[in-house]
């Protein structure tokens, strides 16, 4: 009604007359029903813009008129409260970031353009991924579920666990890739198809299976509870430990010699059946194997030592196995392949590649950090900061951390795995919450004073105007930039290879994308925790982008600058010599300008998108061949980039709302 008075009044001061005049109420009434427009035909002379503004203002339905006087400011000539603050050299508040604009943003031809490109691009990102990315090139035949149980009856063959033993144990497993063999092939093997060779061979494999066998449920240590090969600690009697290859071959394994009584004894068994059993289990017959002095060092007490070398079969590559056990018990055996047939050692070892560039890392991101604290008490102290918005944000990551960390944390099945993961998910969520918060009280008044257009969308997201207009165009835009870089980094990867000649390594998946893998529950954890970890990403880089401004003093500068810098700290470590260094740093670099170019003239929201989108179709499982077990884990990608199409379009071209200004 305020802003219905606001029309009336600025309707007599334009046009010198009222808009409503009646002599009865009877006739006012009428008029009152009667639309607004034929009550006041365009006048001659009047800006078009004051005209639009009247229109709105007196429209009947009270959602069709600005939200408030501020926005109803912006719409008359030079009434743009952002750029008065900035002459004036101010910090316009949240809410007047927030209210800025009034013209539409997006088209309905510009939408359904942006949505055709986006259906293109996704397709195209799954049908050149499969020549690209690890999971499509590398074999993997059977599922999670089905070399767990594999893994579980090797469990119950070997070491016969008690009924006591089944009714609260944990067990927990996982994929994960080989970056040692990756790296050996690297340095090793200069043919052009060698990746294919190495990528298609059964042995050794790329990828393996994890499966983790606890006596009683135990947590893993690391702080997103989630069990790996050495974690939780490999102490209590009775745990043991197996990998398997794709085919469900026993590659590895490692069991503690339980406790007298822990174990029902097994079956009376020679020791000869005991060492057979283990290579049956590996795939191999031990008839076609030659006895060899075993020289690898066991970690598990032992009593007898053996191993044996021979072919494989079925590749014909060289086979070394080695077996210890205690007693009629096994408690190692390791099943390595020669990738050289000429090789005297194993080309496999377990040692990872030290990494090289994690020190500088850690000083850069320790140094950003402390430089936000600085910022955000500054921000504090002059009472500049978007405390509610930062507190939102703030939950709103902690929400999310401990959300994926119970997806995909491992607690075996027991309520007590359970409430020390619930534990975790809480200490890990408000180390990240806190740390985020920190970041949006440093970066947000500066970037309120300084760019305030690149917020706009921001500021109404913080502030629960979740089906606005202009951040639902913004939300599309950011999907097609991130559908854009993924078939951009997936054509420049090809590119890459045929421009160096040196045959293409493969896209590796982080452990959140092997994740995935596990099922539908673990690729939804899979996606939220890439969420907030590209967010996070995100933030720093605007963070080194406002840093850098303040110190070149240009904005040109200062995003070339970012770019340089976080090209250097992302770019994987090289898998095919300085040539595809070089290829991979310049395709970091691309990618990452167009995340900036997206920043400064789009907005945070739509570079937020943009690189969320961009992650998750990269790293996470996405293949157009239904005929693979994983093919389930494509739909996770379809719902999130189809749902963010549809909603950006629907609601981002449905009427009017804040106008966008270049930053």
């Amino acid at each position: 009604s305020d802003l219905y008075s606001l029309g009336l009044v600025l309707y007599e001061i334009y046009t010198g007359k009222q808009l409503f005049d009646a002599g009865s109420m009877t006739e006012l009434l009428q008029q009152h029903r009667d639309p607004p427009r034929t009550q006041h035909d365009r006048l001659r002379g009047i800006d078009p813009r004051i005209d639009e503004l009247l229109t709105r203002l007196l429209d009947r339905d009270p959602n069709r008129r600005p939200r408030s006087a501020i926005v109803a400011m912006t719409l008359l000539p030079g009434g743009d409260p952002l750029s008065t603050a900035a002459t004036l050299g101010e910090t316009p508040s949240p809410e007047l970031v927030a209210d800025a604009g009034g013209t539409p943003t997006l088209g309905r031809a510009t939408g359904l353009a942006l949505v055709l490109l986006i259906a293109i691009g996704w397709l195209l990102v799954g049908w050149l991924g499969k020549d690209v990315k690890l999971l499509g090139r590398a074999r993997l035949p059977r599922s999670g579920e089905v070399l767990a149980q594999q893994a579980q009856d090797l469990v119950d063959r070997f070491f016969r666990p008690s009924a006591a033993q089944l009714d609260r144990h944990a067990a927990t497993w996982r994929f994960e890739c080989d970056t040692s063999l990756l790296d050996a092939t690297k340095r090793m093997d200069g043919d052009r198809d060698r990746w294919e060779r190495r990528l298609s061979a059964q042995r050794p494999s790329v990828l393996h299976f994890v499966y983790r066998w606890n006596p009683t449920a135990t947590t893993a240590r690391n702080i997103k509870g989630r069990s790996t090969w050495d974690d939780p600690p490999f102490t209590t009697p009775g745990m043991c430990r197996l990998r398997l290859d794709p085919e469900g071959r026993l590659v590895e394994l490692e069991a503690i010699p339980a406790a007298a009584g822990s174990f029902d004894a097994p079956p009376p068994t020679a020791p000869t059946g005991v060492w057979s059993g283990l290579l049956a289990a590996a795939g191999l017959d031990a008839s076609r194997l030659q006895a060899v002095e075993p020289h690898f060092v066991h970690r598990m007490p032992h009593t007898q030592a053996r191993a044996w070398e021979g072919t494989d079969p079925t590749t014909g590559v060289r086979i070394r196995a080695e077996a210890a056990a205690q007693g009629i018990h096994p408690v190692s055996l390791l099943v390595r392949a020669y990738t050289d047939p000429t090789a005297s050692d194993l080309t496999l070892a377990r040692a990872p590649t030290p990494p090289r560039r994690y020190g500088w890392r850690l000083a850069a991101l320790v140094t950003l950090i402390g430089i936000a604290l600085l910022m955000a008490r500054a921000a504090l102290m002059h009472h500049r900061s978007d405390r509610r918005g930062a507190t939102r944000f703030g939950a709103t990551v902690f929400g999310l951390v401990v959300t994926f960390t119970l997806l995909n944390g491992d607690h075996g099945g027991q309520l007590a795995g359970l409430a020390d993961l619930v534990l975790l998910g809480m200490a890990h969520g408000a180390a990240i919450g806190a740390m985020s918060a920190v970041f949006y009280l440093a970066l947000e008044p500066h970037i309120r004073r300084v760019w305030p257009q690149t917020i706009i969308s921001w500021s109404r997201l913080m502030r629960g105007r979740f089906t606005d207009a202009l951040l639902a165009s913004d939300v599309l835009i950011g999907v097609a930039i991130g559908v854009g870089t993924a078939l951009l980094h997936i054509e420049l990867h090809q590119l890459g290879s045929w421009l160096t000649g040196a045959g293409s390594p493969p896209l590796i998946p982080s452990e959140r994308g092997l994740d995935a893998l596990l099922g539908p529950i673990h690729s939804v954890g899979a996606m939220l925790e890439t969420l907030v970890d590209l967010g996070r990403q995100s933030m720093l880089c605007v963070l080194a982008l406002v840093i850098f401004r303040l110190v070149l003093r240009s904005r040109t500068m200062a995003a070339v600058a970012m770019v340089a810098a976080f090209t250097l700290a992302w770019s994987p470590e090289p898998l095919g010599g300085t040539s595809w260094m070089v290829a991979s740093l310049a395709r970091t670099a691309l990618v990452l300008g167009t995340f900036a170019v997206a920043l400064v003239r789009f907005g945070f929201v739509a570079m937020i998108v943009a690189v969320t989108v961009h992650g998750t179709m990269i790293d996470l499982p996405l293949t157009l061949d239904l005929d693979v077990w994983y093919a389930g884990s494509t739909l996770l990608s379809l719902g999130l980039v189809g749902g963010a199409t549809v909603f950006g379009y629907l609601v981002g071209t449905r009427g009017r709302t804040g106008h966008r200004q270049p930053g």
